[in-house]
């Protein structure tokens, strides 16, 4: 496989992107028939949803999967396949109740990097032994500490933590692909949601055209021999960083102008748009502390909430069916024109390797760079992506609590335009407790491709964290908590404020029933006439006085 060029030399302090000015060509694509399957498939089946095994190459291979339950084992395939590949997709998988005291194998379970024609799966929590050289192979220690060998995925500085604070692996070459997705995808969108992220799902939607299955299996148990479900889920989020990186790279080579690809992770540069456009680094949050005369509390486990990435940080209003409406500004205020991608220009291009055309696939003149899809001969990606649209729009079909929960939300932005809550999450809030739906209803209600529980819950959660006002509304706290076991213990502290809040209206209303109950018992008691009175004194053998 070709690939980018090799990066200059880093200085010594700090490692440097490398820099490429060239479409590297991809020998690995979707065939068009195939995609075309994947689109007409129902959405209840694995057929509709993006995969690695869905790529092939000229002679119809998938990529190699290599499931590496041993040190020996590892060391071996990383060292033939892995080592001075120039380019890796990168993601790590962990126990979902463990905790930052747990032991290493719990944090870190599993490691999955991949390259074109391979991936490797490294199963560290079956590793024999538990240290620290029993559970790192030296050739993937190379890998992740080069900074000439570029890791790349979402959220890839929280895998990163777990990789130092647990395996001893200080990674560098970290490239996190939101940043990138943001540059070719949102430069006209205001500049307030190009600064959220965008979670690995999205990111696939979006640009690989297919809808990525995000089920219950990421927080399956990672501690034991996978299935069939956990390997290719977690062969498929390595190989979505790779191809990502890939064909988000080939979208910034064709702007005009041109932005600079973004900075390593660990380097915390701005982000930078073509025509000098800077978004400042986020800050990061603060600590939050416990009560007067404690000492500070430790923050909430970041690498835990991140398994809900794609939910809380990263899911908008657009992806529940809704479309928003943006201006584009800077990060000062002013308009950013940013000019449209220039013409495709056949001479000039790193053309793919061409297969031969399926019989069932119209054809075309053009061919395409860059594309997921093999050319097929004269075809080209846009009967694909004729095919995607119009398959799409047969898709969104909003439930009619979808669009109930909407027509509350506007109604509520309107009453409290200064909520912190999300659209998102407020829309997940009134599905599940206006309309009384647990979670995995809400689940399949709230959005077109069913999101898993988790996000559910972390966007609920989320919402009554943000909105206090939403809290008083919730009357059992059975209902909360049943939300709140579907996520990992290691979260529960960050919603330890919406129970004690949610228990304290509860406890005020009951007071306020019960005075109001006393109150009306009394003046119902001032209403008895003196003879009644008489009667039950009577009656009840001079007890009343």
């Amino acid at each position: 496989m070709s690939g980018p060029a090799e990066p200059s030399a880093p200085s010594p302090n700090e490692s440097s992107t490398p820099k490429q000015d060239s479409i590297t060509t991809m020998t690995y694509r979707i065939p068009v028939a195939d995609y075309r399957e994947a689109v007409k498939a129902s959405l209840n089946t694995s057929a509709a949803y993006w995969s690695y095994h869905m790529y092939k190459n000229a002679a119809g291979d998938a990529p190699t999967v290599h499931y590496c339950t041993k040190l020996d084992q590892a060391e071996r395939v990383l060292q033939q396949h892995f080592l001075g590949q120039p380019v890796l997709g990168f993601d790590i998988e962990w126990e979902q109740r463990a905790r930052k005291e747990s032991a290493a194998k719990q944090n870190v379970s599993l490691i999955q990097i991949a390259c074109e024609d391979r991936i490797c799966l490294i199963h560290v929590a079956i590793f024999a032994g538990t240290s620290i050289e029993h559970l790192v192979p030296a050739t993937l220690r190379e890998i992740l500490e080069s900074n000439q060998i570029v890791k790349a995925g979402v959220n890839i500085g929280g895998d990163a933590r777990r990789m130092r604070d647990y395996l001893g692996v200080n990674m560098r070459a970290q490239f996190e692909l939101c940043p990138l997705f943001k540059l070719v995808t949102f430069a006209r969108q205001d500049v307030n949601w190009t600064m959220k992220g965008a979670g690995l799902a999205a990111q696939v939607q979006a640009v690989l055209l297919l809808p990525m299955l995000k089920g219950d299996v990421r927080t399956s148990s990672w501690s034991r021999k996978l299935s069939k479900e956990q390997a290719d889920y977690s062969a498929s989020d390595a190989y979505a960083g790779f191809q990502l990186f890939h064909a988000l790279e080939a979208k910034r080579l064709k702007m005009d102008p041109m932005p600079p690809r973004p900075a390593f992770r660990e380097l915390e540069m701005p982000l930078v748009f073509g025509d000098g456009t800077v978004l400042p680094t986020p800050g990061r949050r603060p600590t939050r502390a416990h009560a007067e005369g404690e000492a500070v509390a430790d923050e909430v486990d970041e690498e835990a909430e991140e398994v809900f990435f794609d939910a809380v940080e990263t899911l908008d209003a657009y992806e529940l069916g809704g479309h928003t409406k943006a201006r584009a500004v800077t990060a000062s205020g002013g308009a950013v024109t940013y000019p449209a991608l220039p013409a495709f220009d056949p001479k000039t291009a790193v053309t793919p390797e061409s297969f031969p055309a399926p019989n069932d696939v119209a054809t075309g003149s053009t061919t395409t760079t860059g594309s997921q899809f093999s050319d097929q001969g004269n075809s080209t990606a846009l009967s694909a992506l004729a095919i995607f649209h119009q398959a799409a729009s047969e898709r969104r079909t909003a439930s009619i609590e979808l669009y109930r929960a909407k027509d509350w939300l506007a109604t509520f932005k309107a009453e409290h335009p200064t909520t912190q809550a999300t659209d998102p999450g407020l829309l997940a809030y009134h599905i599940w407790h206006f309309q009384r739906h647990d979670v995995p209803r809400t689940a399949t209600l709230l959005a077109h491709t069913p999101l898993a529980q988790t996000t559910v819950a972390s966007l609920i959660l989320e919402a009554l964290r943000r909105e206090e006002v939403l809290v008083r509304e919730v009357l059992l706290e059975f209902r909360l908590r049943e939300v709140l076991e579907v996520l990992p213990q290691a979260v529960w502290g960050r919603y330890e404020g919406v129970l004690a809040s949610q228990r304290a209206h509860s406890e005020r209303r009951e007071e306020r029933l019960q005075a109001a109950s006393a109150e009306a018992m009394r003046e119902s008691l001032r209403r008895v006439p003196m003879s009644r009175w008489r009667d039950w004194k009577h009656g009840s053998g001079g007890e009343w006085e």
